[in-house]
């Protein structure tokens, strides 16, 4: 439990590139092509602006850490479940080949099954 939600909160950290504690249309645009989004920017846009508005984000703003959280633990289909083996590409993914030291440990693959089936409750 305690390594997915630091998965979350390192991918959202990640993604969050001015550090602003909310990702722009721009910083979310790497989850959305990571889960199959092949649209234009033109179409991203509108994407973007009606998933703010389901996660009840200012699309001027951005989503928050809890709106990201929940939508990467979202199981509905209204949101884009990532299970933990997901989120260690799609952070692999933003951090590109230069791991960070401070990384390495929730970048390894855990033994046993993956943890990410798990139903997480995120808190700052």
């Amino acid at each position: 439990r305690m390594r997915r939600e630091r998965l979350v909160k390192e991918v959202f950290r990640r993604l969050d590139a001015d550090d602003s504690g909310a990702l722009s249309i721009t910083e979310l645009r790497p989850l959305a092509d990571f889960v199959g989004f092949v649209g234009t920017d033109a179409e991203w846009d509108v994407e973007f602006c009606r998933l703010c508005a389901d996660l009840g984000c200012d699309a001027a703003v951005g989503a928050d850490f809890a709106a990201f959280a929940s939508l990467v633990g979202d199981r509905t289909g209204a949101g884009c479940y990532l299970g933990s083996s997901d989120l260690r590409l799609l952070l692999r993914q933003v951090v590109g080949d230069s791991i960070p030291p401070d990384l390495e440990d929730v970048l390894e693959e855990p033994h046993g099954p993956d943890l990410g089936n798990e139903q997480d409750a995120f808190t700052l």
